[in-house]
């Protein structure tokens, strides 16, 4: 028994074969080590049939280390048997001979001596022999007996050896395939030139490009046998703008440009998806109103929305121009319904809507609105209206139906507005001297020609009105009047005494004088007089 010995990864390792035939069988095979520095091995023996599609082995683990798988040996794909002596090759039967297809590796380099010839009591059903670029030597007789061989596919640029009948028996009609330009060298090899076909790799068959909506295909480069065609899809266009977006050919590649290889009549369309625009809305002012768009994809329905607020009116769209960089009139419906063909910016614009303002009199005066001299007017929502009251000879303007009591005034203008001015004879008011007028709740006193308005001044439910002004009050004995454009207030020795404006804001502060206590009134308005602890009460003074 002989033995052999190699180093791997620092470990000697011995390995024990037969001296007849092989070293190790791993998964059928029969492998013998050709080097042990360089981990190949040769296949010199098959023990069971395959059949079908057989890839022989490119590499092989045993004990734990793998070998590369190099050669091919002679007589490797039979099977082997013990004579007694010795392990010899069954000449009778190759065990692939039901194979339809064999695959060489590109480990492979060499290929033995009848490695592949059909069995003596066997032929082979072997279709389609692809020999790896690897090769370089093909033995004698190697393929003898593949009578049923159709094609046989070179891969080397360069033909390897072949050894005398290694195609023997192979049909004359079967297709040899070579690489790109190299068919000439593969044909006048003495061992091939018996085939009558020699086909160079590269384009066969036509490639019909199907149009389809959403864009256009077309071949920028026309295919030969060393370069394939390229196909480019090209999506739609508006107005410059993509409409559509590539998504994949018909046979699910994604690229684009592409390589296309075929070797049969190829039908290829590109598929292609709308894509989405989208409508943006903006508003001139946006306390005046807001504006929605939406987003959709290209031939689709769309629209621009303008919802004004309470007091406008929508007026127009506008669109910019990047090239003047201006807004420009654009559309005036409301919504703006587009079919969306491209992204498309607006701006909603907004106009304020326009009330009347309408004043009256009772009689005993004038009204006006604005500078016109008319009694009504047409204003914008939120400007100012100016109104006015004049009051007739023997006359005095009491007050607005709304309870304002300046004559002359501004008010914001938010709706149809309709006003009343209250004017009150002079002579009429001097005759109700001692009564109490009600007006809205508040009470009119009269002296002599000043006309006050107040809530309660004095502590009593009766109040006592003399000529000269409110006076012999029970409590405080306090009388209250105007003179000279001044509040006087006498009779409140030893109380303090406070004026305050409308907004509670405190005017004048007197306490313990003698004289009567004299507050300065200088405009028309509402003043709030305090006495002592005792409730503020609102006085209202027209001059």
């Amino acid at each position: 028994m002989k033995k052999k010995l190699f180093l791997v990864s620092t470990l000697l390792i011995t390995l024990v074969h037969s001296a007849w035939a092989y070293d190790f069988q791993k998964d059928g095979w029969f492998y013998d080590i050709i080097s042990n520095a360089n981990l190949t091995v040769r296949i010199v023996g098959r023990g069971s049939t395959l059949s079908g599609e057989v890839d022989i082995p490119a590499s092989v683990t045993y004990n734990g280390i793998t070998f590369n798988v190099t050669e091919i040996g002679n007589y490797a794909c039979f099977g082997l048997t013990y004579n007694g002596s010795g392990w010899a090759y069954n000449m009778y039967q190759n065990r692939l001979y039901n194979a339809t297809t064999i695959n060489i590796p590109n480990t492979i380099t060499t290929i033995g001596d009848s490695a592949f010839a059909a069995g003596t009591d066997y032929g082979m059903a072997l279709l389609t022999l692809n020999i790896a670029g690897s090769v370089t030597s093909i033995g004698s007789h190697a393929f003898d007996g593949c009578s049923s061989l159709t094609s046989i596919n070179f891969n080397s640029t360069t033909p390897p050896s072949i050894g005398t009948g290694a195609f023997n028996g192979a049909p004359l009609y079967a297709f040899v395939y070579t690489p790109c330009g190299t068919s000439t060298a593969y044909s006048n090899n003495s061992q091939l030139n018996q085939f009558s076909h020699f086909v160079e790799e590269g384009v066969y068959g036509t490639v019909t490009l199907q149009q389809t909506t959403g864009g256009t295909i077309e071949m920028t480069q026309e295919p030969t046998c060393t370069l394939p065609s390229i196909i480019t899809a090209t999506p739609a266009t508006s107005y410059s703008f993509p409409a559509y977006d590539f998504v994949s050919w018909s046979d699910g590649d994604t690229n684009n440009p592409r390589s296309l290889y075929v070797t049969s009549d190829t039908v290829i369309n590109a598929i292609f998806t709308p894509r989405q625009f989208y409508n943006i809305a903006e508003v001139f002012d946006s306390t005046q109103g807001y504006a929605v768009g939406d987003t959709a994809y290209y031939g689709d329905m769309s629209s621009f929305t303008a919802y004004p607020y309470h007091g406008y009116s929508f007026s127009e769209w506008k669109a910019y121009n990047s090239s003047t960089h201006q807004w420009f009139t654009f559309s005036n419906e409301n919504p703006y319904y587009r079919v969306m063909d491209y992204s498309l910016r607006l701006r909603a614009e907004f106009t304020p809507a326009q009330y009347t303002v309408t004043v009256q009199s009772n009689g005993g005066g004038t009204v006006n609105v604005g500078s016109s001299g008319n009694n009504t007017g047409s204003f914008n929502y939120l400007s100012s209206a100016y109104v006015y009251a004049t009051p007739s000879t023997g006359y005095r303007f009491v007050m607005w139906s709304d309870s304002n009591e300046f004559a002359s005034r501004y008010i914001t203008v938010r709706g149809d507005t309709t006003l009343s001015a209250v004017f009150a004879s002079i002579e009429s008011l001097r005759d109700t001297i001692y009564d109490t007028i009600y007006v809205h709740d508040t009470t009119v006193v009269n002296r002599t020609d000043t006309l006050w308005l107040h809530d309660t001044i004095i502590i009593h439910d009766t109040i006592i009105v003399p000529q000269d002004g409110i006076g012999d009050v029970d409590i405080l004995n306090a009388k209250v009047y105007s003179s000279n454009g001044q509040i006087v207030v006498e009779g409140a020795e030893g109380y303090m005494v406070m004026l305050y404006d409308v907004n509670g804001r405190v005017l004048a502060t007197k306490q313990d004088e003698y004289t009567p206590m004299r507050f300065d009134a200088p405009v028309s308005g509402t003043y709030m007089i305090k006495i002592g602890n005792y409730p503020a009460r609102k006085v209202v003074v027209i001059r």
